[in-house]
């Protein structure tokens, strides 16, 4: 990579705890759908359709002479195992490396699944952005946490008064029924 010295490897053990507390799917949920799409002979990119936590999600995979490249890893690692397993159908070719373009979970949250998988993996990030991961990962789950029981107080307010927030009456579909 050119210019290396802006970017600054963080540690294997570090990321495998920033990931742990994005690694639980949310009861009931089934794993988000992924879309490969080829871009060249050699790069791939991986999407996902609306998660609840972004309006979607998507990851860079370039595969090398000798190793693959990941750019993010997704909100969560149940998605970033889903990518790994399409790799593992392209190449046998190990990641080694994982580039993270910014600090925000839905781009590092299935680091986890990569450094477990290869124990040599190089996870790259901006100096600045490894920072904030280090310190204001811990503060998402409360975040995730709040947004969730927001969610659920108008999903039931909706669902025992019959009527959307802006007060229109729910469909059938809407309501979950047949």
């Amino acid at each position: 990579m050119k210019n290396s010295t802006a970017f600054r490897r963080l540690p294997w053990l570090a990321i495998m705890c920033l990931g742990l507390p994005f690694a639980f799917p949310a009861r009931g949920q089934t794993p988000v759908a992924v879309q490969k799409i080829k871009i060249t002979d050699d790069v791939y990119q991986f999407i996902t359709a609306p998660d609840g936590y972004v309006p979607n999600d998507n990851s860079i995979v370039i595969v090398n002479d000798k190793d693959v490249l990941v750019f993010d890893t997704f909100t969560r690692p149940s998605t970033a195992r889903t990518v790994l397993a399409e790799i593992r159908k392209m190449t046998d070719k190990p990641v080694r490396y994982v580039v993270n373009s910014h600090h925000h979970p839905d781009h590092w949250s299935g680091n986890e699944v990569y450094a477990q998988a290869f124990p040599s993996l190089e996870i790259i990030a901006t100096e600045e952005s490894r920072q904030f991961m280090l310190n204001i990962a811990k503060a998402w789950p409360a975040v995730f946490e709040n947004n969730l029981r927001k969610d659920q107080a108008a999903l039931d307010k909706a669902l025992s008064t019959g009527k959307s927030s802006d007060g229109t009456e729910l469909t059938a579909e809407q309501r979950g029924q047949d």
